[in-house]
């Protein structure tokens, strides 16, 4: 998982606890909440914590297992229904049957959390990360996006009516650095 530091205590965001402040890249997890109160995120970040950006590198026998772990019945099941129907390649009717009754399940709340011993950090340094997760956000980084159309770093951003990530990265990057 990668975590940025946070700026604000966000009731909207899941915060990861290191093991340890200054570490090695890769992190051990002490602590994962999801979607704390104001009050809790202030503490955890207290603590160190880091905001989960939900950007996950992992195997997927790794992630597999510690699903089994919180519902091994679900896997059990899905593990049965896996296999393609041999004549025509579609899938068999208890895989779409199966579909049908799966359980809602929140992955960070009910997968990552209470999970930490398998978890891992790794610590991403301040590079303009915005959460896209609710409309006010994606509205806040298109306005904060779009001040920086007047901002040219070296002939970097051209105006094409295209969003060029690296050169909304090198603007943010001018705008914090004093003139």
């Amino acid at each position: 998982m990668h975590g940025i530091s946070p700026d604000e205590a966000d009731p909207d965001l899941g915060y990861i606890v290191p093991d340890s402040v200054d570490g090695p890249a890769v992190i051990t997890v002490s602590r994962f909440v999801e979607k704390p109160n104001a009050p809790l995120a202030r503490i955890l970040i207290d603590a160190g914590a880091l905001w989960n950006t939900f950007i996950v590198a992992a195997l997927a026998q790794a992630l597999l297992r510690v699903f089994a772990q919180r519902f091994p019945q679900t896997v059990a099941e899905m593990r049965s229904v896996i296999e393609p129907d041999q004549c025509t390649g579609a899938p068999p009717d208890t895989a779409i049957d199966l579909y049908r009754r799966l359980p809602g399940i929140d992955f960070s709340r009910q997968i990552l959390q209470n999970s930490e011993s398998t978890l891992r950090v790794f610590r991403v340094d301040d590079c303009g990360w915005s959460d896209l997760g609710t409309p006010q956000r994606v509205a806040e980084t298109l306005r904060r996006l779009s001040r920086l159309e007047d901002i040219e770093d070296d002939g970097l951003y051209v105006r094409s009516g295209f969003l060029s990530l690296a050169a909304q990265h090198a603007g943010l990057q001018a705008e914090r650095i004093p003139h």
